[in-house]
């Protein structure tokens, strides 16, 4: 039977990397998967899931800080200096 052990250390810090740089994190592939869905072990159906907390609570991490980082971005507003 197959069977997937837990996601190798070096994935967390490929993910980050993707991250950083701009990678969609939300993207679904041509099936309409997204990497939370993989992460949750929904991508064969001839086996039962096998879900990933870890990975899934870095993405969900991942995915707040961007939303918090466009909202702080959002709301910050340069003041152009003033001429006396």
């Amino acid at each position: 039977m197959f069977k997937q052990g837990p996601v190798p250390a070096f994935v967390h810090g490929v993910i980050e990397y993707l991250a950083a740089n701009g990678a969609r994190l939300d993207a679904p592939d041509a099936q309409g998967r997204t990497p939370l869905d993989w992460a949750a072990g929904v991508f064969l159906a001839t086996h039962p899931p096998v879900p990933k907390p870890h990975t899934i609570a870095l993405l969900e991490r991942l995915q707040r800080e961007r939303i918090s980082a466009a909202a702080t971005a959002a709301t910050t507003t340069t003041t152009p200096p003033t001429r006396p």
